[in-house]
């Protein structure tokens, strides 16, 4: 019986296989199964399935059909932060729930600290306040509004590419059982929408993304709290941005009779993806 715990030194795979022509069917094994190199079910290998959730605002009007379904937190303060950044603040403690440390925000409609309106990577300070890489100049006078995409890190590397495989999108509000929503992808971050705006298709963004296909809720059985929908068999290429392991979703709605989403519903989007 031949030793199947036998380990070949890191070397490339080619050269393992050609030092194993005249080898043992178990050498020969070991080599395709050593960890490290991205082989097809290698534990960490190239292969990912991650979730990235949306907790919409306590907002229950009726959704017009091409409505994002999105994040829309009020700003109520910018102050300087003691490294001289925009430190921003929001009223609830939303920090850690709807937005997360290290998220990529539209902040827009800021009077006074013009300066933070744009796109950003916020930082966390506390529940009620984030910074953004922006020099404070100028004193907050009023107004300013943050949107969200879904988001997620998903590539092995920066730069990094793969194929999406399957998506599913699930929803805790079971009275949206016949609701239907388009899911659009994007590998470069682009200006974000606010909650219960329409959704802008802009030719400007035409190289950063593309449209994944469309999903109709579906309830569970008696007892369920939530409905669900997939897209299976996607096989759809992304490439992330330089310097970036992340995609962006963006969810929207097209039941022609519209939906009334329930306050402070939750939205959890699932990919799975074979990665390069």
């Amino acid at each position: 019986m031949p030793d199947l715990t036998y380990k070949i030194p890191g070397e490339s795979i080619i050269k393992k296989f050609k030092d194993m022509f005249d080898g043992t069917f178990a050498e020969v094994m070991a080599a395709l199964l050593q960890p490290g190199e991205n082989h097809i079910g290698e534990v960490g290998g190239n292969c990912n399935i991650i979730s990235a959730e949306i907790i919409r605002p306590a907002d229950t009007t009726q959704y017009a059909t091409n409505d994002v379904i999105g994040i829309n937190v009020a700003i109520v303060g910018i102050t300087a932060h003691t490294n001289g950044n925009c430190k921003v603040e929001v009223a609830a403690a939303v920090l850690d729930t709807i937005l997360l440390d290290q998220d990529f925000v539209t902040i827009a409609g800021v009077v006074g600290t013009t300066e933070a309106n744009g796109n950003n990577i916020i930082t966390k300070v506390d529940p009620t306040h984030f910074t953004i890489p922006v020099s404070f100049q100028h004193a907050w006078s009023s107004a300013g509004t943050i949107a969200k995409m879904a988001q997620m890190d998903i590539a092995r590397v920066n730069g990094g590419s793969g194929y999406l495989n399957w998506l599913r999108l699930v929803t805790n509000n079971t009275t949206v059982t016949n609701a239907t929503f388009d899911i659009y992808m994007y590998w470069n971050p682009i200006t974000g929408i606010l909650d219960n705006a329409q959704h802008t298709v802009l030719y400007a963004n035409a190289g950063n993304g593309l449209y994944l296909g469309s999903i109709t809720l579906a309830a569970g059985g008696t007892g369920s709290d939530s409905v669900r929908g997939d897209i299976p068999n996607l096989n759809l290429l992304f490439k992330c941005a330089a310097g970036s392991k992340r995609l962006y979703f963006r969810i929207v709605n097209t039941t022609a009779t519209g939906y009334i989403p329930a306050s402070a519903q939750k939205l959890s989007l699932t990919v799975g993806a074979d990665l390069n």
